[in-house]
């Protein structure tokens, strides 16, 4: 029971020194396979970091051709997040040969532009050699993260028309049960307060939504809804908008959970 209780109070100090990230689409990370579902068979892979993102896409010449291309973007708007850049096409050895760096070569072939209009779409331009495409992508969807498990997490909310308005940080107990896009997730709060949330899981690419009605033992009752997740093993991220039914009150929020060792 020592060793949880510690370890839980590790994660907390973690998370809360971390600080809240802005909750606004501009901090979205980028990083996943995207797709225009309508041209299967070809996209693109996004790469993120900071306010740069190294882009690569994969499509077919006049000819049918396999082609691929890249682009290094940096963003240049935040209020609706803008990565914009050179468009570059390499050529070099043959992969299944001896491989001679110095016969790669890179050139200039256009611009690219990727404009995020909400956590799972985009909108894609670029110039390729005079030529000018110009389509709505998404992320591509591959399978299903697990999230079942015990988190140790730090809840980071802002409240309106609630009776404690404000912002706050809780250091919460969260239990997710998943099968298949089927989820629960019991939070039990510092003040003693469980919460009960059930809903249904939903993903692109590497984001999940979770969109769920919930239940305290308190009687409070409304809906939440939980996206931009990400899980990799023993963590998880997600953002957060609640509604309590009745009274008007509403959250805004962050998680990140680990399951502690």
């Amino acid at each position: 029971m020592r060793a949880w209780v510690h370890r839980f109070a590790l994660a907390f100090a973690f998370f809360a020194m971390s600080g809240p990230a802005s909750a606004t689409s501009s901090n979205t990370d980028l990083s996943d396979l995207w797709w225009n579902s309508a041209k299967p068979g070809s996209g693109y892979q996004l790469v993120n970091t900071g306010t740069f993102v190294f882009a690569t896409g994969f499509v077919y010449d006049p000819d049918m051709r396999p082609f691929w291309f890249s682009a290094e973007l940096a963003k240049t708007q935040a209020t609706e997040p803008t990565y914009t850049g050179t468009l570059f096409v390499s050529n070099g050895p043959f992969f299944g040969g001896p491989y001679d760096p110095s016969a790669v070569t890179f050139r200039d072939a256009g611009t690219m532009t990727f404009v995020l209009k909400t956590p799972e779409t985009g909108e894609l331009a670029y110039i390729l050699d005079g030529v000018v495409v110009a389509e709505k992508v998404a992320r591509q969807p591959l399978t299903l993260d697990d999230y079942s498990g015990r988190y140790s997490a730090s809840y980071t909310v802002i409240s309106s028309g609630c009776t404690n308005a404000g912002r706050s940080v809780s250091l919460v107990d969260v239990r997710i049960a998943q099968n298949a896009k089927s989820m629960l997730q019991v939070w039990t709060f510092p003040n003693g307060n469980i919460c009960n949330y059930t809903g249904t899981y939903s993903q692109l690419g590497r984001m999940g939504r979770f969109d769920a009605n919930y239940n305290c033992n308190t009687g409070e009752f409304g809906t939440r809804t939980m996206f931009e997740m990400t899980n990799t093993p023993q963590i998880f991220n997600g953002r957060i908008v609640e509604l309590r039914t009745g009274n008007g009150c509403f959250r805004n929020g962050e998680v990140a959970g680990v399951i502690p060792r």
